[in-house]
């Protein structure tokens, strides 16, 4: 018999109200696991029943309603009565040809025997679809029965591809493991064919077991895309929406499903962190607001997603789409004001189990260090700002200018390099596991990731674990139930060192007592001006979790009685919490006192979607389709916070776990929800497959805006004209596709805090004599006013494709403005009030893109594709008070916050080097040869700038950018090569300037000006900046981003041994960069001192069975 254990409770747990929190929030949690519970529960129930009551297919009995028609009206009437749908080639079946259909009440499989049998055709069923194909007719003698698999490029079977006989155009389709056999003479061609490859020829030969690898088409006219709230053939959409290519994305090791957008996709910017685990930038087609949000939409699976692309696992994506413009954006409302990321997850596509595992990889280094002084060099700086200093300056007594502790080194010639004092071996591992499978009536998809990431930083270390689970069950042959479900952690433990000075740190500097690593020295140098890099590793922790839950439970209904009408109902509830522990050791010695400090950080948000989307879809008379989408919806979110934090510890050991221990105690809270609504309807017409129209509204409702202001209307419009279609140009042969594209529409944007309407009230601390009390008081002025930000824009494009799809792309001509922005406007003081959100000013957006693909090679086992896009992007501040104060006719800039009428939102603003004084020069008074030389309005060098002589440097974020992507391959080998660049930004680079050159601190080796080396871009070492300026650098750049290598086994040699596909392949990112920038990275526009851009060597494998 087990023995309880005495249980001591503690005294806080004691206090009644502690109790009644602690109940409450058992309760709290219990109802959610019981929520869970019950819907997994029933979803299971429900999936089962379908599995065990759904009907046979030969139950369903087949009734003509005319003795004879033609094959595409009998697969109507099929189609019609049962919840099959046909798929066949036209060059193999004459749809036209009229058939008996003189039986009623048959089976499916005896009404198809006897349909098809007059055609000469012969059929399959692969779930739901009824593949059509010539029967396979026997050759003349010397015939030989080969067989074979068809698959994707992933070694993926692709089931009812077609494979012809060139010679008497017969064929067979493939099962669904991708298998076929067929009989032909040895030296004829076959052709498959499936929709979204590009049709491949091999020759019967002395082998008679053929695997085709089919490559996916480039620029497909029929491809179908992800669209707001659907699908459509690309032929057919009128939005800018481009397509992110997520093929090679399996071969580059993107730990990111971000990363895949970089340079690939025109029109949208990705910048990467340079840190583990965290999440880069996305900017799609310019900076619209200036103090609201500027992050695109995520949408996965048709559900907006409140967590950060890097919550979800990369090997998940099965589609990833971008919403550019209003007329395709806006269908989603306020939130997709700054454009739109659908993704589609992965789905299973085969009846058979399939077992997936992908792993990559490999070690990281330093993409670039920038360069420091030597310790010789160092030894010399020293010597020169003492002479430009006027102080003796004697290589002999070198050893006396040094600090001790630099002196001891000196002479023993023991140096240290400081990049190597605060770096780790950086190193990268991900594994990813999937199980996917289907039955007549159930899908499913699970899917699970482990990624462990170590930076180039001590401690600069991450790890992720992400969950997936997709169901979905059909009912009914009218009703379909499913769930998507996630979750994610990403953990960031441990405190880096303080790399912000390690380019200051000493080469001859101590960084230990005695030598003992243990025993950090706390001033590597006696001037005690720089604290040791490594103390922060020391003495300080940290513990960072990252949770994210997320679902979409829904369920669609295909009316029976109503062909072409469904509706869908989406409830997606999101729970994300987080927490962040700190703790600062107590550390009394070497002179400082720290008494020890820890804090703990609660953040819990909550948020969930409903909608009700009814779609109806209709050809009429052959020319007219018609498709209408309604959608009601209503959606929340919330977000609390609690902090507690202390200090001054009388015993550290154990850390922010008793905070209750400190002699001072802090505790903060908050909490904020916002809720809105939104009403949708989108209108498209389609006549005779080339004059396109797509015309949408949406309402929107939010309650972060004022009474009179919650609610707005946003319309869009778009017009398309499929020009290759028209009879005038069937001619041009050698024209595949040429379609323009016109839209206009309007967008809001909603991204502000959720009071910003109301007044706030803060407290203090108040002291009355002796006493201290606590007051509210008010701190901010509310705008009841305030109403939507709302952005207009324009796009014109042209999509086309020549010589059968070889060469293709897009041009796109982009103008938006946006008006009443949201900006935080600084008050005067008398207000007694800082700032208030106002809707003020206009901003503007207008540019190029070019999107290009082509098929340079394709010679037998030979292959050689380009895939080019370039972005050209002119952002500007149109308006912004509407005030002259000075009368000069023009509208006022706003100095203080950098924001000038004409200029983009983001800009570098400071005085503008014009060089070096030198020896004889005139210069001001107070100035030195070797000092820098900027430009002045009035033009006298002799005389000091003034603050109106400051102008624009340049802007932050890139005018053009452009990426180029080669795909070689021969037979199973692939070689992608790909090159990002950015042009036409700049950044702030101050580590050229001294900074304190006469202390024990290092520099960048960059050179300065002395009377022997007179520089004309370098100021002297006692240069001591009396304009308090900047220095900046241009941030364009060239990189090699990615190259991968891959190879790809043949499908018949992995059956042998039980597996469906395999690959393996070996990448390098970020290989070298071609720029100005003296940083770390220009990407990222770091300087010396921020984290580093990693050099990644990766390999992977990836198998299926």
């Amino acid at each position: 018999m087990r023995q309880k254990l005495p249980v001591e409770i503690p005294e806080t747990i004691k206090n009644p109200r502690t109790q009644c929190f602690i109940h409450i929030s058992i309760c709290k949690y219990m109802n959610i696991f019981r929520t869970l519970k019950t819907i997994t529960l029933i979803f299971i129930f429900v999936s089962l029943s379908s599995s065990v009551l759904a009907a046979r297919p030969d139950s369903d009995k087949i009734r003509f309603s005319k003795n004879e028609m033609t094959l595409r009206e009998a697969f109507s009437e099929i189609e019609r009565q049962t919840e099959y749908s046909f798929a066949y080639n036209e060059p193999q079946v004459n749809a036209a040809q009229k058939v008996r259909t003189d039986i009623r009440d048959r089976s499916l499989s005896t009404t198809l025997d006897y349909v098809l049998d007059q055609a000469g055709l012969q059929w399959q069923i692969n779930k739901k679809k009824i593949m059509v194909s010539s029967a396979a007719r026997g050759q003349a003698d010397g015939s030989v029965d080969y067989s074979g698999t068809v698959t994707d490029s992933r070694g993926e079977p692709l089931p009812g591809a077609s494979v012809v006989l060139e010679s008497s155009n017969t064929g067979v389709t493939t099962d669904m493991d991708g298998r076929f056999s067929i009989s032909c003479n040895k030296g004829d061609r076959l052709t498959v064919m499936f929709l979204g490859f590009r049709n491949t020829e091999v020759t019967c030969g002395e082998n008679t077991t053929l695997a085709v690898v089919m490559n996916e088409e480039q620029n497909l006219l029929d491809e179908v895309i992800l669209v707001g709230y659907g699908k459509e053939s690309r032929k057919f959409v009128t939005g800018a929406i481009s397509n992110a290519n997520l093929a090679q994305n399996e071969n580059t090791a993107n730990n990111n499903i971000g990363q895949a957008l970089r340079g690939s996709v025109a029109g949208v910017q990705f910048i990467d962190s340079s840190r583990p685990g965290e999440d880069g930038s996305i900017l799609i087609r310019g900076t619209r607001s200036i103090s609201a949000g500027n992050q695109p939409l995520i949408v996965v699976d048709g559900i907006v997603f409140n967590g950060t692309l890097g919550d979800i696992n990369p090997n998940d994506v099965k589609e990833m789409q971008v919403l550019k413009d209003a007329a395709s954006a806006s269908i989603y409302g306020s939130r997709a004001a700054n454009g739109v990321i659908l993704i589609e997850t992965h789905r299973s596509g085969e009846a058979k189990p399939v077992i997936r595992f992908d792993m990559t990889a490999g070690l990281k280094d330093w993409s670039y260090t920038p360069k420091l002084l030597s310790p010789t060099k160092y030894l010399q700086k020293t010597l020169d700002y003492r002479y430009q200093n006027g102080q003796d300056a004697y290589i002999e007594d070198i050893q006396y200018y040094l600090q001790d502790a630099e002196a001891k080194n000196y002479l023993t010639g023991k140096t240290i390099d400081p990049y190597k004092v605060v770096s780790q071996q950086g190193w990268e591992q991900n594994y990813s596991l999937s199980v996917s499978g289907s039955s007549d009536h159930s899908k499913y998809y699970v899917s699970g990731m482990f990624s462990d990431e170590h930076g180039l930083i001590k401690n600069d270390n991450s790890r992720r674990v992400s969950l997936r689970t997709n169901i979905e069950s059909r009912i009914t042959g009218w009703m379909t139930v499913g769930i998507n479900a996630m979750f994610s952690q990403r953990t960031r433990d441990g405190v880096t060192p303080d790399i912000s000075s390690i380019h200051h740190l000493s080469p001859y500097a101590e960084l230990y007592i005695d030598g003992d690593k243990s025993n950090l020295k706390l001033y590597p140098v006696d001037d005690s001006i720089l604290t040791n890099p490594l103390f922060n590793c020391q003495v300080k922790s940290a513990e960072n979790r990252y949770n994210n839950l997320f679902a979409n439970v829904f369920a669609i209904i295909d009316f029976p009685f109503i062909k072409g009408l469904s509706y869908r109902m989406n409830y997606s509830p999101g729970f994300r919490w987080n927490h962040q522990y700190s703790f600062s050791s107590i550390y009394q010695k070497q002179g400082r006192n720290d008494t020890g400090a820890g804090t703990k950080t609660h953040t819990e948000h909550f948020d969930w979607v409903l909608e009700n989307i009814l779609d109806y879809s209709r050809t009429f008379a052959k020319k007219h389709y018609v498709g209408v989408t309604l959608m009601y919806g209503s959606n929340s979110y919330s977000s609390s916070s609690t902090t507690a934090s202390s200090s001054n510890y009388f015993n550290d050991y154990l850390g922010w776990d008793s905070l209750q221990i400190g002699e001072v105690q802090k505790t903060s809270s908050s909490r904020s929800q916002n809720n809105g609504v939104s009403m949708m309807a989108r209108f498209n017409y389609r006549f005779n497959d080339k004059y396109l129209a797509t015309f949408t509204v949406r309402r929107d409702g939010s309650s972060v805006f004022g009474t009179r202001n919650k609610y707005s209307t946003f319309p869009s419009g778009a017009l398309s004209w499929i020009i290759s279609e028209e009879e005038f140009m069937k001619k041009a042969e050698w024209l595949d596709l040429l379609k323009l594209r016109v839209s206009c529409g309007q967008i809001g944007n909603q991204a502000i805090s959720p009071y910003g309407t109301l007044s706030g009230s803060a407290t203090t601390n108040y002291v009355f004599g002796l006493d201290s009390v606590v007051g509210i008081y008010a701190s901010g002025m509310g705008n009841p006013d305030l109403k939507w930000e709302t952005t207009t824009s324009t796009n014109v494009a042209a999509d086309f494709s020549f010589f059968g799809n070889r060469f293709g792309g897009t041009v796109e001509f982009y103008d938006s403005y946006t008006t009443d922005l949201l900006i935080r406007q600084t008050l005067p003081n008398m207000t007694g009030f800082g700032q208030v959100w106002t809707n003020l000013g206009k901003t503007s957006n207008r540019g190029i893109e070019l999107s290009l693909n082509s098929v340079n090679i394709e010679r037998g086992k030979f292959s050689w594709n380009t895939n080019l896009s370039f972005t050209f992007n002119r952002n500007s501040i149109e308006s912004l008070y509407g005030k002259d104060a000075d009368g000069d006719g023009k509208e006022d800039d706003d100095i203080g916050n950098k924001w000038f009428i004409g200029y983009p939102v983001n800009v570098e603003y400071d005085y503008v080097f014009d060089g070096i004084y030198q020896v004889g020069d005139p210069m001001p008074a107070g100035y030195k040869p070797g000092y820098v030389r900027v430009w002045t309005e009035a033009g006298d060098p002799s005389k000091s700038a003034v603050a109106t002589d400051k102008r624009v440097i340049g802007q932050k974020e890139p005018k053009i950018r452009w990426g180029l992507g080669n795909t070689f391959t021969y037979g199973n080998w692939s070689l992608y090569v790909f090159i990002n660049a950015m042009h036409g930004w700049v950044g702030k680079f101050n580590r050229i300037l001294p900074y304190n050159p006469g202390k024990s601190l290092n520099m960048l080796d960059v050179g300065y000006w002395t009377e022997q080396n007179k520089s004309q871009t370098r100021p002297s070492l006692v240069f001591d900046n009396p304009l308090n300026m900047r220095y900046y650098l241009k941030r364009d750049f060239v990189r090699i981003q990615d190259i991968s290598l891959s190879y790809t086994l043949d499908n018949p040699k992995l059956e042998k041994i039980g597996m469906k596909g395999l690959k393996a392949f070996l990448t390098v990112k970020n290989a070298y960069t071609f720029t100005q920038w003296l940083g770390f990275d220009p990407e990222t526009g770091t300087e010396p001192g921020a984290y580093p851009t990693a050099r990644t060597y990766m390999m992977g494998l990836s198998f299926s069975f």
